[in-house]
């Protein structure tokens, strides 16, 4: 009986809960998450290994960002940008047609581009945005508008800039809910999992029931044989 039950509980794993990972030190990958090429998990979940065997994911606009971390009991998902600009990754993600969400409250800031520098240290200027002949800020909505400065766009964000939280990971949570094909890809687990665990059971129990059956059949039949 435990060996059946060991068997289950391996079948169950291997039906509901197939990962793998990009390498030893990335995070696990299963359902509904899928690598890439594999049958596992649902296609709006994919990631894919670099060459750096880094976990990675690409959204519309934003190239590959770095999976840093995937928690399944809080549905969390932690990205990092390889090329360390969080507010350009911030102002080109769209996420309105993924099943994702970030994880941080948000808030609108506005994005300026502006030919000169902004006086007075009030606003920071984003270093990964500026160039010598243009310098980007990440302001709230009602910040007055300098001559020197168009409003480039305006977008639901985590956080604004600032130099001491400027690494390519700050804010880059997203967390996700479960979905209609999600629902339907654990039943058809789940179904599958009932359907094996039958067969184990037909197998271990099936076989020894129609013996007794048998045995009992002829045992009526010989003391008929008597009676005649």
């Amino acid at each position: 009986m435990d060996a059946l039950i060991l068997c289950s509980l391996l079948v169950l794993s291997l039906t509901t809960a197939s990962s793998t990972k990009c390498s030893l030190l990335s995070p696990e990958i299963r359902p509904p998450f899928r690598i890439v090429g594999s049958p596992c998990g649902l296609s709006e979940f994919t990631l894919s290994c670099d060459l750096h065997n880094q976990t990675t994911i690409r959204f519309d606009g934003t190239g590959d960002l770095v999976v840093k971390a995937i928690s399944y009991h809080s549905r969390r998902l932690t990205l990092a940008d390889p090329n360390n600009c969080v507010h350009q990754v911030f102002f080109n993600l769209d996420l309105s047609l993924t099943p994702f969400t970030y994880y941080h409250s948000l808030h609108r800031y506005t994005y300026l581009n502006c030919s000169s520098k902004l006086l007075g240290g009030i606003e920071e200027e984003v270093p990964c945005l500026s160039g010598a002949n243009h310098h980007v800020y990440v302001v709230e909505p009602s910040f007055p508008l300098p001559p020197s400065c168009s409003a480039v766009k305006t977008v639901a964000i985590p956080f604004s800039y600032s130099r001491y939280l400027s690494d390519g990971s700050f804010g880059l949570g997203l967390t996700w809910s479960p979905t209609r094909e999600y629902y339907n890809y654990t039943v058809v687990s789940v179904m599958a999992v009932v359907l094996i665990v039958g067969m184990v059971l037909y197998a271990k129990y099936g076989g020894q029931l129609n013996q007794e059956k048998g045995e009992e059949t002829l045992g009526e039949y010989e003391a008929l044989k008597v009676v005649i």
